[in-house]
């Protein structure tokens, strides 16, 4: 029986990982919907079309925020479960997991643990936002390598945390009440968790959803970079990243990186005028 979730993927300028990620989600939910959407320039939906997925397109670089919000407006179940293009399903991507928690009503938003299996290395963070102790800094973010250690010795495992990494399940109508601010590109995983909590721009903290980790269930982050291996994907991904290099020799459009990082510093300066706090 299928999972009342539906895997919400955002991609970029990734065909050769969004096709791996596609190939493991139906080796173990082959039922469940899945909305895939694409703001590149040269979109890729036939690299999707082998796996019975919603793939909408958008206009290039819309942002993270706009995409995201599509999704949890058109998804119609009651769960949604939150997907990098570079993850990979394997055995211990135990979705049912999540579930019971969501259904019970002990947390609005469970996030699980991500591995880079090729490293060796345990990528999970979690834990909470720090109040800030300056005069007019209503609200200091640490960064992940400084967030506080949660127990994970709590409720069956799981701890309510403020913060999770971007693998998550997440009741829908949660999500439609805070959304993704479409103006960050950048730095909006932080604005989204803040606003998820009851945190507020300049205003009083409120009583917010419900977040939580649980270390039970597992994903893969596989990150190829911009020079993958054209043998290990299929004709249809590798023809779309051609396609994509093309334009990046032209100059037409950047790499992934520069989407990702070229920019950090311009729409900091946008999620810290808003949040009206310094950066630590």
């Amino acid at each position: 029986m299928s999972l009342p979730v539906t895997f919400m993927v955002k991609t970029l300028l990734r065909p050769h990982c969004l096709e791996p990620l596609l190939k493991s989600l139906r080796k173990f939910y082959p039922d469940e919907p899945v909305i895939v959407t694409d703001d590149s320039p040269e979109p890729y939906p036939e690299v999707a079309e082998p796996y019975d997925v919603h793939y909408e397109t958008f206009d290039y670089d819309i942002g993270i925020g706009t995409c995201y919000n599509w999704t949890i407006d058109h998804a119609e179940t009651p769960y949604i479960v939150l997907l990098d293009d570079d993850f990979v399903f394997t055995e211990q991507t135990r979705i049912d997991r999540f579930l019971p928690f969501l259904e019970a009503g002990v947390c609005d938003l469970v996030g699980g643990e991500v591995w880079n299996s090729r490293r060796g290395i345990n990528q999970s963070f979690c834990g909470f936002f720090t109040q800030g102790a300056k005069p007019g800094k209503v609200l200091g973010w640490e960064d992940t390598k400084s967030l506080q250690k949660i127990p994970r010795n709590t409720v069956k495992g799981l701890a309510f945390v403020e913060i999770t990494m971007n693998f998550f399940a997440a009741r829908t109508d949660a999500l439609r009440e805070v959304r993704w601010d479409p103006r960050l590109k950048v730095c909006r995983h932080e604005d989204f968790f803040l606003r998820f909590n009851g945190y507020r721009p300049r205003e009083p903290k409120v009583e917010g959803f419900r977040a939580a980790f649980y270390p039970g269930v597992t994903i893969d982050h596989r990150h190829q970079g911009n020079k993958p291996k054209q043998e290990a994907m299929s004709n249809a991904a590798a023809a779309a990243l051609q396609r994509i290099h093309r334009l990046q020799d032209h100059g037409q459009v950047g790499d992934y990186d520069w989407h990702r990082r070229g920019r950090f510093d311009n729409f900091r300066e946008l999620f810290v005028e808003k949040w009206n706090f310094e950066w630590t």
